[in-house]
């Protein structure tokens, strides 16, 4: 279980300034990252793996490390993944609430349940997914992490301390 702690001490101000200056960067990062997934899927039918970042330190046009590129590929998959089981469950929606003949209905729920509604074929259950799904979209975009105000600091980039001076705790960030 994660959660969020919010301590009533001030932070020390030059840290809290450093930590600020990442935040555009983390963003844009992130940002790049959901672009990338969508052209991803749309073009070779492929899901994004948290685990698995295709991304290096130079790929990215924002000067951070490979461990916050890896750390963002995981928060970034994340929320693409979870986007992808709303567009999921919204097409479904739309098949089943369809005047469709059921065989369809089967083999279009089907090709839904695996996502593979960009799979190379030209068949005629494949093009009327790729159009229920692109209905589902319009209804909601995919992600948009340019205005996060929270990150996933994991073990790679983050160390959370108890301190022995008057904060409560330090937060010891990675190195760029």
């Amino acid at each position: 279980m994660f959660k969020t702690i919010k301590l009533e001490t001030s932070p020390n101000i030059g840290k809290m300034e450093k930590a600020y200056e990442l935040v555009k960067p983390f963003q844009n990062t992130l940002s790049e990252m959901i672009v990338f997934m969508d052209k991803r899927l749309k073009m070779r039918g492929e899901l994004p793996k948290a685990h698995k970042c295709p991304f290096k330190a130079e790929d990215v046009s924002e000067p951070i490390s490979a461990r916050q590129v890896q750390t963002l590929w995981s928060q970034a998959a994340e929320s693409f993944n979870s986007w992808l089981g709303w567009l999921e469950r919204q097409s479904r929606d739309y098949i089943v609430d369809s005047t469709l003949d059921d065989g369809t209905k089967v083999k279009l729920l089907h090709i839904n349940k695996k996502n593979d509604w960009f799979k190379k074929d030209t068949s005629y259950e494949y093009k009327l997914i790729r159009s229920i799904v692109k209905q589902a979209e319009k209804r909601r975009g995919r992600p948009n992490l340019l205005k996060c105000r929270t990150f996933k600091l994991d073990a790679k980039v983050a160390d959370l301390q108890p301190s022995s001076n008057s904060y409560d705790f330090w937060l010891k960030l990675s190195a760029m």
